[in-house]
C-alpha cells in the first residue's frame, strides 16, 4: 500500500498531479483509488489548507468545531497570549516555522515565559509533545492538537499548506516579515 498527499512535497521542485503514475512501476495488478475525505482535522481548517491551493476536493470527516482559523500580525506579545490559551485547551501545542533558524529564534524568546518548551530539529532525540518548535519540513507526516505558524513562507505555498495540515483542533497563523 502506497499513500500520500501529491500537495505536501517538500521538494520545490518536483510537482506531480497525482500517484496513479506509480501504476507504471508496478505490476498490472494494483489498483489506485484517490482518498478525498480527511480525518485529521476540522471543517475550519481543511477550509482553509483548501484555499492555499487552491483545492476543492478535500472534504472534512470530523464535524464543525465552531473554532475559526485565526490569523495575526506576528508580536511576541501575542504570541505568548496564544500559547498560554491552547495549552489550557489542549494536550499538545505545536509552534510550526519555515525553517531552523527561525524556529531556534523564536525558541530563544519563548523558553524563558515557558521552561516546559522543546526545539526538534535534525539533532534532537527527545522532546516534550506538550509544547513544541519546529521547521516544516520535521513537521511533515506529525500531527498536534493545535498548531501555530509563524507565518513568512510568502511563495512557498506547499511548505505552507504541509504546515496547516499539521493542525487537529484549532490553528492559529501569524504573519510575519522575518
Amino acid at each position: 500500500t502506497i499513500l500520500g498527499d501529491v500537495n505536501q512535497t517538500i521538494n520545490p521542485f518536483y510537482k506531480y498531479d497525482n500517484l496513479n503514475t506509480l501504476q507504471n512501476i508496478f505490476n498490472k495488478n494494483n489498483k489506485y483509488i484517490e482518498l478525498n475525505k480527511t480525518y485529521r482535522s476540522t471543517e475550519e481548517i481543511i477550509e482553509y489548507s483548501n484555499n492555499i491551493l487552491g483545492l476543492k476536493h478535500s472534504v472534512a470527516v470530523r464535524r464543525n468545531n465552531n473554532v475559526p482559523v485565526k490569523v495575526y500580525e506576528f508580536d511576541y506579545d501575542t504570541l505568548i497570549e496564544k500559547i498560554k490559551y491552547l495549552k489550557t485547551k489542549y494536550n499538545s501545542v505545536a509552534l510550526i516555522t519555515k525553517s531552523d533558524i527561525d524556529s531556534l529564534e523564536i525558541y530563544n524568546n519563548l523558553n524563558k515565559e515557558f521552561s516546559d518548551i522543546s526545539i526538534i530539529n535534525d539533532e534532537i532525540d527527545n522532546y516534550n509533545r506538550n509544547l513544541v518548535i519546529m521547521p516544516v519540513f520535521i513537521s511533515k507526516g506529525l500531527e498536534f492538537d493545535s498548531v501555530i505558524i509563524i507565518n513568512n513562507f510568502s511563495n512557498d505555498k506547499y511548505l505552507y499548506y504541509i504546515a496547516v495540515t499539521r493542525a487537529q483542533h484549532e490553528l492559529i497563523v501569524f504573519n510575519s516579515t522575518k
